[in-house]
């Protein structure tokens, strides 16, 4: 990744390096990568397995995708006539635990993901478990 992206420390909370960052890599759309950038959020330690977020979301309700790549809203080769289609994702609806079951036994042929997690914040939310997002951020639906 490094001769494609360029790796970079965490960046400093100083304003002045907020605006650097803008100008060198966000106005040019240019890809980069931080090094320890999150290691201080709670996340980190509490997400090193997943008995915390099994104790916290596990009974929530996830939209998990799954395609046989892991790839979705992509174009793709059809196998038997060649043909280019537009492929969108499998879904199903299952407990956040039942996700993570999945995980831990996957199947070959499908790469199960979850894109849409806010009913599953706002369940956390609604337990007074705000450690998983933080009693600051403000949710929009």
């Amino acid at each position: 990744m490094g001769d494609s992206v360029p790796v970079r420390p965490a960046p400093s909370g100083d304003p002045s390096g907020a605006l650097r960052f803008h100008r060198e890599w966000v106005s040019q759309n240019r890809p980069v990568l931080f090094r320890g950038a999150a290691r201080h959020w709670r996340a980190v330690d509490k997400w090193a397995d997943d008995r915390y977020l099994r104790s916290a979301i596990g009974s929530a309700p996830v939209t998990v995708a799954v395609t046989p790549t892991g790839y979705a809203d992509a174009i793709h080769e059809d196998g038997e006539e060649g043909d280019l289609v537009f492929v969108t994702p499998a879904e199903e609806v299952m407990t956040f635990n039942q996700f993570l079951d999945r995980l831990d036994s996957p199947l070959k042929e499908e790469v199960p993901y979850v894109q849409k997690q806010v009913r599953g914040i706002m369940t956390a939310r609604e337990k007074g478990r705000d450690g998983w997002i933080g009693p600051d951020c403000k949710l929009r639906t």
